[in-house]
C-alpha cells in the first residue's frame, strides 16, 4: 500500500524534503524517482508496488515531481489510489525557472542557446527544446487539476521559502498530515547547484511579467498570499544595491553582477526637461491632495483637467498654485458614426446573449466620460511643444523620474511604467498588501512626444469619437509602438478598474 506521493513541483525543494524524510524511522521512500504514472505506466501496478517496503508498520511514499505537470498523471494516481495523500511544494516561480534553466544548462552545457533568447522563444513560439522552464511554474493550472480529483484534506502544500526559513515547523506540520511522529533532529537544509551563466536583470523582469497574472490566480486558489514572493516582485525595481541583496537572500548563490549587467539595469540620468504633465481629475480631489504635492516635487509644469462642477478639485488647484482647466466637455457625448453604431450593436447582442442581467447592469453603469476631448483640449492649451506625460489623479511618480534622460527616448514610442497598487491608505503607509501590475495600454501613465507623426496619425491625439475613457486610452495606444520604462514604477492609490466609468470612487476607508 502506498501512503503518500510527492507530486511536485520540480526545482522547489522536493529533493531536500525526500532526503530528510528518508531519515525518519518507520518511513520508506525509494532512492530514485520511479516515474510510474508518467513514463513507466505500461509496466503495471505490480511493478510499481514492488519498489516499496511490504512491512505493514511502515509508511510508504515516493517522489516524482513531474506528476503534477500533466492532468493524465493525476488521473492515473486517482484511479489506483483515490485515498492517497499528496504533498506539493511550490517555490517563487521566477526563482524556480532560474533554477530549472541552470539545471538545463548544466545538463546540455554549450549546446544550449543563450538563456534570454531561448527562454523567450520557448514561451512565444513553443519551439525550444525545453519550454517546461516556464510552464512548470504555472502553478494555478497544475493545482486546479489536482483539486478536480482529490479533496483538499488529502493535499499538503509546502512553500519552499518556508522550508528554507523554518524547516522544523514545516516538518512538524508534515508529520501531522502524514499521521506519524516527528523523530527528526538533524535536518538538511540545502541542495543547490552553482550557476553556470550570468543572471541578467532584464531576464528576471521578463519572468515577473510572464508570471504576474498566474501568481495572482494561484493566490486566489490557495486562499492566501505569500509574502516572500510579493516582496521579491515589489522591490525588484528599486536601487541596484537592494537588488543585489535581494538576489543574495533568494538563494541565487550570491551571483556576482559585473559592470556590464549594472549598465543593463539603469541609464546615465540627466535632469528632466521639456515635459508637461497633464492630470485628469474629476471627483478624485481626495486622492489628488495626496498625489499632487508629491508629483510637484518631480515636475514643475503640471496642468489639471477637471469638471466645471468639481469645486473641490478647482479649489485645491488654486491652493496649490497649479494650472487647471475646468470644463463641461467630459460629459458631452459624441454622436456615433454608422460603423461604430454597428460595432456597438454587435457587442450588445453578444452581451445580451451571454448574460442579459450583466448587460443591463453594464448599460446602466456606463456613463459618458469624454476623457479624449478633455486631453486634446489640455494638450492644445498647454505650453508644451515636445513631451507630454498623461497621469491619473491617483498616481504618484517616484523621484527617479526626474532623472530620466528624455533626449535618449524615441519620440515615436509611447512609454509606460509598471505600477504598485495599494488598496488602502494604511497599506500604503506600512507598505503592506500591495500587488505589482505591468503597464499595457492603460492611461494611468502615458509618456509621448507630440511632434511624432504617430500623434497626428489619422487624427490629432486622442480619437474624440469614443465616449468612454478606456476606449480612448486603448485606441490612442494603437497609434504607437509601446515600451515600458522598467527602471522604476509608479504608486497607484486605490483599487484598479474604478476610474472613469461614471462612478465616483470612495476615498480610502
Amino acid at each position: 500500500m502506498i501512503d503518500f506521493i510527492i507530486i511536485g513541483c520540480q526545482k522547489c525543494g522536493t529533493t531536500v524534503l525526500k532526503h530528510n524524510l528518508k531519515k525518519m524511522n518507520g518511513l520508506f521512500i525509494p532512492d530514485k524517482e520511479i516515474h510510474f504514472f508518467n513514463s513507466n505506466y505500461k509496466k503495471g501496478i505490480d511493478w510499481y508496488e514492488s519498489h516499496f517496503n511490504n512491512n505493514k508498520n511502515y509508511i510508504n511514499g515516493e517522489k516524482t515531481p513531474n506528476y503534477i505537470t500533466d492532468k493524465i498523471y493525476i488521473e492515473r494516481i486517482y484511479k489506483h489510489y483515490p485515498n492517497i495523500k499528496l504533498i506539493i511544494l511550490f517555490r517563487n516561480p521566477i526563482l524556480r525557472a532560474l533554477s530549472h534553466w541552470n539545471h538545463f544548462n548544466q545538463i546540455y552545457g554549450s549546446q544550449s542557446k543563450k538563456w534570454g533568447w531561448s527562454l523567450d522563444n520557448s514561451l512565444m513560439k513553443s519551439l525550444q527544446n525545453n519550454p517546461s522552464i516556464l510552464t512548470n511554474g504555472n502553478y494555478f493550472e497544475q493545482l486546479q487539476n489536482v483539486y478536480k480529483y482529490f479533496s483538499k484534506d488529502q493535499i499538503h502544500i509546502i512553500i519552499n521559502e518556508d522550508l528554507r526559513n523554518n524547516m522544523d515547523k514545516v516538518f512538524t506540520n508534515l508529520c501531522i498530515f502524514l499521521g506519524i511522529k516527528n523523530n527528526l533532529s538533524n535536518l538538511t537544509n540545502s541542495h543547490e547547484r552553482k550557476y553556470q551563466h550570468d543572471i541578467y536583470i532584464k531576464e528576471i523582469k521578463y519572468l515577473i511579467h510572464y508570471y504576474h497574472e498566474r501568481i495572482e490566480n494561484f493566490y486566489k486558489l490557495i486562499g492566501y498570499r505569500i509574502d516572500d514572493w510579493d516582496k521579491f516582485i515589489f522591490t525588484f525595481n528599486t536601487n541596484n544595491e537592494h537588488i543585489d541583496q535581494l538576489i543574495s537572500n533568494q538563494q541565487l548563490n550570491n551571483q556576482q553582477l559585473n559592470n556590464q549587467q549594472l549598465k543593463m539595469r539603469s541609464v546615465n540620468y540627466k535632469k528632466l526637461s521639456n515635459i508637461t504633465c497633464i492630470i485628469t481629475c474629476v471627483n478624485y480631489s481626495d486622492f489628488l491632495k495626496i498625489t499632487l504635492p508629491k508629483n510637484k516635487e518631480i515636475i514643475n509644469d503640471i496642468l489639471v483637467l477637471t469638471s466645471h462642477t468639481d469645486f473641490k478639485t478647482i479649489n485645491f488647484c488654486k491652493n496649490q498654485n497649479v494650472n487647471y482647466i475646468a470644463t463641461d466637455i467630459f460629459y458631452q457625448k459624441t454622436p456615433k458614426t454608422i460603423w461604430k453604431k454597428l460595432i456597438d450593436i454587435i457587442c450588445c447582442y453578444r452581451c445580451v446573449c451571454k448574460s442579459p442581467i450583466k448587460f443591463k447592469c453594464l448599460k446602466n453603469s456606463r456613463k459618458t466620460f469624454q476623457k479624449s476631448k478633455a486631453i486634446n483640449k489640455g494638450i492644445k492649451s498647454s505650453n508644451s511643444n515636445n513631451w507630454i506625460l498623461l497621469l491619473d489623479a491617483d498616481i504618484i511618480i517616484p523621484n527617479k523620474f526626474n532623472k530620466v534622460d528624455i533626449h535618449n527616448l524615441d519620440k515615436d514610442t509611447l512609454y509606460g511604467v509598471p505600477r504598485i497598487v495599494y488598496k488602502t491608505q494604511n497599506d500604503w503607509i506600512n507598505k503592506n498588501n500591495a500587488y505589482f501590475d505591468f503597464w499595457k495600454f492603460m492611461g494611468f501613465f502615458q509618456l509621448f512626444n507630440i511632434t511624432s507623426k504617430n500623434f497626428h496619425n489619422k487624427y490629432y491625439g486622442y480619437n474624440e469619437e469614443y465616449n468612454y475613457a478606456n476606449e480612448g486610452d486603448y485606441y490612442f495606444s494603437k497609434k504607437w509602438s509601446k515600451k515600458e520604462l522598467l527602471d522604476f514604477y509608479v504608486i497607484h492609490l486605490g483599487e484598479t478598474g474604478e476610474n472613469w466609468q461614471g462612478r465616483v470612487t470612495d476615498f480610502w476607508e
